[in-house]
């Protein structure tokens, strides 16, 4: 009985039929073709080696950053900051301390000193954890989205000389050295 509807609505309704039948069928391709890419990329990033590895990530950027930094990926430096253990992420201050402390490569780290955001020894904290021998800390006056052009300009040449393995002469003019 149930077949019998099933059938008579099949033939009764024929261009609708034919839409969802056809709208089904470049459904399902589509699945298998993306399901095939991706095994391909898949396939393909086992034979990729990194060589040079860096990250930039300031404010919400340090907050996913620093537990990637933490990871087994061998970075060649970073940069990162305008988050500190306290303030907006005091929900994720201990972990970001406990991450922090596994990062050893060059870092530098960018601060800003009215941050109505993150507090000073929020800032400190999470910089004194990280334990590379190559760290600096960039500390500037203004609130939480007033980070200095040269402070951005420094930050990416810094990145540049470490992936490089070259000196960066740089057309900016520096605010202080």
């Amino acid at each position: 009985m149930l077949f019998k509807i099933a059938i008579k609505n099949l033939f009764g309704a024929k261009l609708r039929t034919s839409l969802n039948v056809f709208v089904t069928s470049i459904s399902f391709f589509l699945v298998i073709f993306v399901s095939g890419m991706y095994d391909g990329m898949r396939e393909h990033a086992k034979n990729i080696t990194i060589e040079t590895l860096s990250y930039f990530g300031l404010s919400m950027g340090t907050m996913f950053g620093v537990p990637l930094l933490a990871s087994q990926l061998e970075f060649n430096a970073s940069v990162i900051g305008l988050c500190g253990s306290s303030g907006a992420a005091s929900m994720i201050g201990e972990r970001l301390l406990k991450d922090a402390k596994k990062i050893t490569h060059p870092t530098t780290f960018l601060m800003q000193l009215e941050d109505e955001l993150f507090d000073r020894n929020g800032y400190l904290a999470l910089f004194d954890a990280i334990q590379s021998d190559n760290k600096k800390i960039h500390a500037n006056p203004g609130l939480h989205p007033d980070v200095p052009k040269e402070e951005i300009d420094y930050s990416i040449e810094f990145l540049v000389k470490h992936l490089t393995r070259k000196e960066v002469v740089s057309p900016v003019k520096r605010i202080a050295e």
